[in-house]
């Protein structure tokens, strides 16, 4: 099966100690008689299995604080999109606007 380009993902790190341990128990498998084909799609399945798992450490300390991943944060609304939908909320609800507020709306365009 050939493999196209890959490239390493984006915005991801793993610490040197986790490499370096992947890296020891990779090489110890094989030496136990693994096949080296195989092994990478068995050792994947397997950390499906311990990411659900409790965890039996304590939490590390964090080295500095990540931002927030772009889907978490809140997008600033601007003030007339708001004052908008109050405008589109009013009329379903039967209320006339204001003279003032037709005022507003004409400025707006």
């Amino acid at each position: 099966m050939p493999m196209g380009r890959m490239f390493y993902p984006r915005n991801f790190q793993v610490s040197e100690d986790f490499i370096n341990a992947f890296h020891r128990e990779y090489d110890r498998l094989i030496g136990e008689g693994s096949n080296p084909k195989t092994l990478f799609e068995r050792l994947s399945k397997a950390m499906h299995f311990h990411v659900k798992e409790k965890r039996k450490y304590n939490a590390l300390p964090v080295e500095g604080k990540r931002p927030d991943p772009h889907w978490l944060k809140k997008k600033k609304k601007p003030s007339i999109v708001k004052k908008a939908r109050q405008q589109r909320s009013q009329f379903k609800q039967g209320q006339i606007p204001s003279e003032e507020e037709k005022e507003e709306q004409n400025n707006w365009n």
